[in-house]
């Protein structure tokens, strides 16, 4: 052995220590990047597939290639057994699917008991000619999810299976580290019904109505707040076809709004009374209080014979009906909160 080998120092114990702690903590830390990437692989592949059988009432088939080609009505409530969103097991359920080809078409589940969450989507041709109203509108979180190919048959039993062809190219992405979807990480192992219900339309986000409330200004000193809303599922909000647009005034200020069906807006005012006009008609009389919601909702009313005739002639009247909020607010959350508010009136 040569003089500088016997001569080299050896390392000093806390650089040794220093090593091998990095050495540990780089291992460790690929140990639970593999484990992690490993579990994302696997939701992502259950999220690819549902598929159950179900007892109860009712019945029906439906056949969908995507959710904007489809065929069929399949209505039922009862019990459900298999593999659903991130989900294994038995729950109580009800839902609606129908399909018009490329025309229109909807489903919308409603889970009573189980870890389920319930989803919904709609879809109608025509509302391409009408202003305001999206075309598609969905529930369901991940990348693409009209990208499906699903059959269902029931008649008292039945089975219901479900290939999604969106989360596939998310499986498929993620192997490569990519998430399209968006559901990888500690939040993809949270049940997803613990999870606000996302309103995914084109071109429009919708949220559940407490959360678009918490993005809301704070109403300042004496001021109220006063929501409007379409109710009637035959009545495109306040707009019932191309031809008749029904302006609204709060005190004689025009009051901004956007078309469409199932639809919400506000408007700030000061505590005190204050007048809802239609086409410069008085159309409601409101008390406002400071710091509180009136809810007031716009329904449509066809003309009848003796009445006098709305001032724009048309055939159909747009009323306006203060009701109490514990009725309302529950069901705004499948309603669309359009526009930005108008300012407060003076």
């Amino acid at each position: 052995m040569s003089s500088a080998s016997r001569s080299r120092p050896a390392a000093p114990p806390a650089c040794r220590r220093a090593a091998v702690a990095l050495a540990a903590a780089l291992l460790l830390g690929g140990c639970q990047a593999t484990q992690t990437y490993c579990i994302d692989r696997g939701l992502d592949a259950s999220d690819m597939l549902r598929a159950q059988v179900m007892a109860g009432k009712g019945g029906g088939a439906v056949v969908e290639a995507t959710h904007f080609y489809g065929l069929g009505l399949l209505v039922y409530s009862g019990t459900a057994w298999g593999l659903g969103t991130r989900t294994f097991g038995r729950r109580e359920e009800a839902s609606f699917t129908f399909d018009a080809l490329m025309n229109i078409g909807g489903s919308e589940k409603v889970v009573a008991r189980g870890a389920e969450p319930g989803r919904k989507h709609e879809f109608n041709v025509s509302s391409l000619f009408e202003q305001g109203q999206p075309v598609y509108v969905t529930t369901e979180r991940g990348f693409a999810p009209w990208l499906v190919l699903r059959a269902g048959v029931m008649v008292f039993l039945g089975v219901d299976v479900e290939l999604r062809g969106g989360e596939m190219i998310d499986f498929v992405a993620g192997l490569a580290g990519l998430d399209p979807s968006h559901d990888d990480g500690p939040a993809a192992a949270e049940p997803l019904s613990a999870s606000p219900w996302r309103f995914a339309t084109l071109g429009t986000v919708l949220e559940p109505f407490a959360q678009v409330q918490r993005a809301w200004p704070p109403l300042a000193g004496e001021t109220g707040r006063i929501v409007l809303f379409g109710d009637d599922y035959e009545w495109t909000g306040v707009q019932a076809d191309g031809n008749w647009w029904p302006s609204l005034a709060l005190d004689g200020a025009p009051l901004v709004h956007v078309n469409g069906r199932d639809v919400y807006f506000f408007a700030d005012a000061p505590a005190g009374e204050h007048v809802l006009a239609v086409n410069g008609e008085e159309a409601a009389r409101l008390h406002v209080v400071a710091g509180t919601i009136t809810f007031v909702r716009m329904c449509v009313s066809e003309v009848a014979a003796g009445d006098p005739p709305p001032a724009d002639g048309a055939s159909r009247r747009l009323k306006l009906e203060p009701v109490s909020p514990w009725l309302v607010a529950p069901d705004l959350d499948d309603f669309r909160y359009v526009g930005e508010p108008p300012p407060v009136r003076a």
